[in-house]
């Protein structure tokens, strides 16, 4: 999950400094708005999908999880 999130801001900079330089290449309010609001939606965005995949693989470990306790539950039984 950690290489998950590192990866994003990862790719967030890289993003960031992409529209850093188009914002600065902006000659009128407009533009600056328009580069502006695309980096605020694309950092919504990659938020949100970042955020639903570690959701996934936090619910795949805490099955995965559930398994291994419930056969050792069940191993136990069978020794006891």
């Amino acid at each position: 999950m950690s290489r998950e999130y590192f990866q994003m801001v990862q790719r967030q900079v890289e993003k960031n400094m992409n529209h850093m330089n188009e914002l600065w290449a902006c000659r009128t309010a407009q533009d600056f708005a328009a580069v502006q609001s695309d980096m605020v939606r694309e950092t919504v965005e990659t938020a949100l999908e970042c955020s639903r995949r570690i959701a996934d693989m936090s619910l795949k470990m805490a099955e995965d999880t559930g398994k291994q306790i419930k056969q050792s539950t069940e191993e136990n039984r069978r020794v006891a």
